[in-house]
């Protein structure tokens, strides 16, 4: 998803070929407009997600992060959901659910009824939604995360709820952090902050423990320079940025009031400083715009003006969105768009999976090749 930063120590040959081959493709991005306010931003961010699509044709998180923006998305093509292999990653099944949703099928729909029934088969005795949709798999935090948000943006119930958050909170470390798995040390900002998400749409706010000390994790990292977040040693990025918003967003905090803002601003004001001429969001200033970052960050920002999450307003079918959507093409490159994920280099762990495998569901000899390289990632990150 995001290039490889030469600043920092440079990761070992294989994994960093295998990163390098999974890098998606970038929009040319000019110098910030620090100008801009959230309308202004998000508007331009919408924009250049539509040129994109236009231009390469259906992306999941594309449709995602337009239909949360007010914009209509085009439908899920029968193509890309039929791509969904039966034992493929729960990840792959809850993208593929918000995707259906912000195409504009009701939640009681033949095919969000179908994908929501999968992920509620996937789940466990513990409560935990299993790695892949066939209920194997008991590792990836990411994983129970994203079944929890799909559900809900489907208007499901999710089953065992107190067990679902039992188990989320106690894969949480000592500093109040999560990672992406269940054997990772390290504690991830964007994991912890998609952890938040998820206490969130499981009905937890303040009052949670968990939450409380998650939130602590993120205010003892936060930037004091930018007032915004990063991964991997990075400073500031645009992802983590955004998946903080959108964490302080649903748990009805504002990431620019003043318990989020340093001298040197806010969640807010970080993610705008790195959007370019054209709309896109670069993964750290100085770089130019991607595709992943810009979906994020519209996400973000379109949370952020309706004061609610997008899967709540998914569930409630708003909006519906004034600004038709454009013919798009289907495209190979979208269908095998990576699932959500952790920051930096966790959230191409997904594409790796699948790109091991030829498949949009990936083995298990290449979930482990996976895990045991960010788990090398993560090694080397503490390193520094």
């Amino acid at each position: 998803m995001n290039n490889v930063r030469p600043k920092y120590r440079v990761l070992p040959p294989v994994p960093a070929l295998i990163l390098v081959l999974l890098l998606t493709a970038v929009v040319p991005s000019g110098p910030a407009w620090a100008k801009d306010g959230p309308a202004q931003a998000l508007e331009r961010g919408v924009a250049c997600l539509r040129t994109a699509e236009a231009r390469e044709g259906y992306a999941p998180w594309t449709a995602v992060a337009l239909r949360a923006a007010g914009h209509k998305a085009a439908p899920a093509p029968d193509t890309y959901l039929k791509s969904l292999a039966p034992d493929g990653p729960t990840t792959d099944y809850a993208l593929a659910l918000l995707a259906v949703l912000a195409g504009g099928e009701d939640p009681a729909g033949p095919a969000a009824t179908r994908l929501a029934a999968g992920l509620i088969r996937a789940q466990r005795e513990d409560g935990k939604f299993a790695d892949r949709i066939d209920g194997s798999g008991g590792e990836l935090v990411n994983a129970h995360i994203w079944a929890v948000i799909a559900l809900r943006a489907a208007g499901r119930e999710v089953p065992a709820a107190g067990k679902s958050r039992e188990w989320l909170a106690a894969r949480q470390h000592p500093d109040g952090g999560f990672s992406y798995a269940v054997n990772l040390p390290a504690s991830d900002v964007d994991m912890t902050a998609m952890a938040l998400m998820a206490f969130a749409a499981l009905g937890r706010g303040m009052e949670d423990p968990a939450v409380g000390r998650a939130l602590g994790y993120l205010r003892a990292v936060q930037s004091r320079a930018t007032g915004g977040f990063g991964s991997w040693g990075l400073e500031t990025t645009a992802d983590s940025c955004a998946v903080v918003i959108l964490a302080l967003t649903a748990l009805g905090e504002d990431p620019a009031g003043p318990n989020w803002s340093t001298a040197g601003g806010n969640p807010l004001t970080a993610l705008f400083a790195l959007q370019g001429r054209d709309g896109s969001f670069a993964y750290v200033a100085g770089q130019e715009g991607n595709l992943m970052s810009t979906r994020q960050a519209v996400l973000a920002l379109a949370d952020h003006r309706a004061g609610r999450p997008f899967w709540e307003r998914l569930a409630a079918g708003r909006p519906t969105g004034d600004v038709p959507a454009p013919a798009v093409r289907e495209s190979g490159a979208g269908q095998a768009e990576a699932a959500p994920a952790g920051g930096g280099y966790a959230r191409l762990l997904p594409a790796l999976l699948r790109a091991a495998a030829g498949l949009p569901g990936a083995g298990p000899f290449a979930l482990q090749a996976g895990i045991i390289i960010y788990a090398s990632l993560l090694e080397e990150a503490r390193e520094r």
